[in-house]
């Protein structure tokens, strides 16, 4: 369960008359428990504690909208008058509230790391989370909080924008159970800091953005303002962007007499708009295929080569609406472009053709034209694998492949285990749950959370592979170490992350710096990221084969996604692995988007710092955590799953996977199904458990043996 930031949030607010001077109310300071605190102690302590400055609107003129202002500064400070009392002057008169935030930064004359941020961060999302718990004190829409930032605030907003959650509902805190997520986001002169646009981690979930800049902007510049919009864009994110011809970086401040300096009257027709039902739903990104159907004429959607695939495209029965027009694309697996075009649903029906003369992934995706429809009807999808069991990887073995992993091993076997286990509370009677730790390579340690049924012994060991993240605190960092102890597993799920599992508040600002992770040090082989995640997946084979409570039999490796790839991965690193069970595996084929063909997260790995221009170092370095390079040395029994429609790990990535492994296998490959596993794979995954664990039938149906050499089509 999350905590209370323990650097409680200071407001000061100011209420009745709008003007900048003659600001009728006294301020007031609070910490968010209430407590009152004496008068300009904001000033003096945000550097240890962040605050917020609270202008309302006077009593019913509010429209419930509300501005939370990160005022820039380069990460070092805050330009209070110009970013926040400023737009208090203008905003507050026309019925919406300011709240100035000043978070933590780094003090003068130190370097502003990756940790300032994180810390920024917390505050963030700790301001967003207090205004909605009091927007009725405040008269304010709790659905109408966004955030302005400036420079290095707008960095701020946007990072915010790609790292935000919905709260947790089963808090004891009540602000801890509001959302984070802003509801709209306005970047003025968005500072790049190191980052090229393409490394905020947007999704379809992120909210509008308003975002602007002046071309002869050299602390910001205009290229990195509009590669944010363009990643929005390919997520069909609502973004507005203005390019004002001058005013350097202070083109935005009211001082100024530049054109840029007049963007509210840009801004707040744009936000007008965000209360139409078409920017609504936008907010709400409808679920791929929802209302526009695509399908292949093969209902296994698998064709021979030179075969033509016939798409057949309808709308939904009691769809909202008839689109006007709808493009479609057809490319290699989300990747190289093959044909372009637009077709109409005004006769019920539409079919796009295409064919593939070498194994590949032909995918389909149809779009409204018309943004209003995208709103509203989402897009379809779907795709026809051609000789799927061909495909074949791009990755290359480096010859010391072997030698390098073996070096990393022994070099871990001279660490002592040091294994910590401590109890922890949960709520099934039958189950006992504790956190462990180990010691790994580099004074680092891996942790998980180790579960079994309470007062057995004899047990086979399941070891899950976490999926690719920096998650919550608690027990909902860990999906299956409670069923798979159910099972009559000696369950272990493991974290990929030097961090406590059951964290204290003073934790949640360090698990920030580890979003990114998947790029850190991937340059060299030895500095990689997942060199430790490697080497930690061995010291949790390490500790749980060493206890009196397994039946020295079975020891499972299973994970989806990233823990999909890292079940094989272990399963090549270790004999002591007896079978795999991956979902969609990622981290594999890396090189993907040097041939025209796509790569599984964590996607454009292998570029450089403009994440355009391939970089030979880190080609060179991450071969050797390419999961296809392991799978050529796995030797046991392993059961795989694969959506045709998946995005996040593209189903050539796995299918190259898979058709590298040498040993007993077989693959529920469906045909429009995303990043997630089909309604009938844990069937197929009891029987694979009954069989290569000794479980009995968690189904409690008659079982029988898995034909692991079925091949694909079948």
């Amino acid at each position: 369960m999350k905590t209370l930031i323990t650097h409680a949030l200071v407001i000061l607010i100011v209420s009745g008359s709008c003007a900048l001077r003659g600001i009728e109310a006294s301020p007031q300071f609070f910490d968010v428990q209430g407590k009152s605190l004496e008068a300009g102690e904001a000033n003096r302590t945000y550097r240890e504690q962040a605050n917020l400055t609270v202008y309302l609107p006077a009593p019913g003129a509010s429209t419930g909208t509300a501005l939370v202002v990160f005022p820039g500064g380069g990460y070092h400070g805050h330009d209070i008058r110009q970013h926040v009392a400023a737009n208090a002057a203008y905003f507050v008169p026309r019925g919406i509230a300011v709240i100035g935030l000043r978070y933590r930064v780094a003090p003068p004359g130190v370097e502003v790391t990756e940790a300032t941020v994180a810390t920024a961060l917390v505050d963030a999302e700790q301001a967003l989370r207090l205004v909605r718990h009091r927007a009725a004190e405040w008269g304010l829409d709790p659905k109408r909080i966004g955030v302005l930032g400036y420079s290095a605030g707008s960095h701020l907003a946007l990072t915010l924008a790609s790292h935000f959650d919905r709260g947790e509902p089963q808090s004891e805190d009540p602000i801890l159970r509001e959302s984070c997520r802003p509801d709209f986001v306005v970047a003025l002169c968005p500072f790049p800091r190191k980052e090229h646009a393409s490394d905020f981690k947007f999704s379809r979930q992120s909210p509008p953005v308003f975002i602007a800049t002046a071309k002869d902007d050299k602390v910001a510049p205009s290229e990195f303002t509009v590669g944010i919009a363009e990643s929005l864009r390919i997520l069909a994110v609502p973004v507005e962007v203005h390019l004002y011809p001058a005013g350097g970086h202070r083109a935005f401040h009211a001082d100024q007499t530049t054109a840029a300096s007049h963007w509210p009257d840009r801004f707040l027709p744009w936000l007008r708009s965000l209360s139409s039902p078409a920017a609504q739903a936008a907010s709400s990104p409808v679920p791929l295929n929802s209302w526009i159907k695509t399908e292949s004429d093969h209902p296994d959607a698998i064709y021979e080569l030179g075969e033509t695939a016939v798409f057949r495209v309808t709308l939904a029965d009691h769809a909202p609406r008839l689109p006007a027009e709808l493009s479609w694309t057809l490319t290699l697996d989300g990747a190289t472009v093959l044909g372009k075009g637009t077709l109409s649903l005004q006769s019920g029906a539409a079919t796009v053709q295409g064919t593939l003369d070498q194994p590949g992934v032909l995918q389909l995706r149809v779009t409204p034209v018309v943004v209003a429809d995208q709103a509203t009807l989402g897009s379809g999808m779907a795709a026809a694998a051609f000789a799927p069991d061909h495909i074949a990887p791009t990755t290359k073995l480096p010859a010391d492949f072997e030698e390098f992993w073996n070096v990393q091993k022994a070099a871990l076997a001279k660490i002592p285990v040091d294994a910590k286990i401590s109890p922890v509370a949960q709520e099934n009677p039958h189950v006992e749950l504790f956190e462990v730790s180990f010691a790994n390579i580099d004074g680092h340690r891996s942790h998980g959370y180790l579960a079994k049924p309470k007062g057995a012994s004899s047990l086979p060991i399941m070891i899950s592979q976490p999926g690719m993240g920096v998650h919550p605190n608690g027990l909902n960092e860990s999906r299956w170490v409670i069923g798979n102890a159910v099972l009559g597993f000696l369950a272990l799920d493991m974290s990929a992350h030097d961090m406590p599992m059951e964290r204290t508040s003073e934790d949640e600002a360090r698990w920030k710096k580890y979003m990114g992770y998947p790029y850190i040090g991937s340059d060299d082989r030895m500095t990689y990221y997942y060199r430790q995640v490697f080497t930690g997946m061995v010291r949790g084979i390490d500790y749980m084969t060493s206890r009196p409570d397994w039946n020295q039999q079975a020891v499972i490796s299973s994970g989806a996604s990233q823990g999909g790839g890292l079940a094989l991965i272990a399963a090549a690193l270790d004999p002591r692995i007896t079978a795999v069970v991956s979902v969609a595996p990622a981290l594999g084929e890396h090189t993907g988007p040097l041939h025209g063909r796509p790569d599984a997260a964590p996607s454009n790995l292998i570029m450089g710092p403009d994440k355009k221009t391939p970089d030979l170092k880190i080609i060179a370095a991450t071969a050797y955590y390419d999961t296809c390079n392991f799978a050529r040395f796995v030797k046991v029994p392993v059961l795989m799953s694969s959506g045709l429609i998946d995005t996040a790990c593209p189903p050539m990535t796995v299918l190259s996977i898979y058709n590298t492994l040498t040993c007993p296998k077989q693959i529920d490959l469906v045909p429009l199904l995303g990043h997630n596993r089909s309604r009938w794979f844990d069937a197929l995954r009891n029987r694979f458990l009954v069989e290569h664990a000794g479980i009995p039938d968690p189904a409690t149906k008659p079982t029988t043996a898995i034909n692991m050499g079925t091949p694909i089509h079948q």
